[in-house]
């Protein structure tokens, strides 16, 4: 999806990732693919990758609080500073970052929607690795300048 939005707002002049579903869905048509958590050995081989200095190593705080939270990727994209609770160790869910595609010729746009359901308005504590990921998160946000 992402690439699509690149290729839509001239990012990117070809998506590379174009017919991989077709291909996908071909080769497991009529079987359902269980979704599987990743096991402890995968888990600590993904940490030890995002920790290494390179392209992912950026990814490490967001990548850290999505295994140890179950925090959905919507829901980590809208949020805010202000929903994390640094005194109580807690996260508080209350929106969700929505893509929306607009007509050929305009750029996409993100906004911030309620979650689909009340059960999904949470509050998720912060362990330590957690907490260290966040603060790593804000320290890096403050020295370029986002916040």
């Amino acid at each position: 999806m992402i690439l699509n939005v690149a290729l839509k707002d001239n990012v990117i002049r070809i998506n590379p990732c174009n017919g991989v579903m077709k291909d996908l869905k071909r080769k497991y048509s009529g079987t359902v693919k269980e979704v599987k958590a990743l096991t402890r050995a995968e888990q600590e081989v993904l940490e030890e990758f995002i920790s290494r200095p390179g392209v992912f190593y950026c990814l490490s705080p967001l990548i850290t609080v999505m295994l140890y939270t179950g925090i959905r990727i919507g829901e980590l994209g809208a949020l805010k500073w202000e929903d994390i609770d640094f005194d109580n160790n807690e996260i508080h869910i209350n929106h969700t970052l929505l893509f929306e595609s607009k007509a050929t010729g305009k750029k996409s746009e993100y906004f911030l929607n309620p979650p689909k359901t009340q059960k999904s308005k949470r509050c998720i504590p912060m362990n330590p690795k957690v907490r260290n990921a966040l603060l790593m998160e804000k320290t890096r946000q403050e020295l370029k300048g986002i916040i």
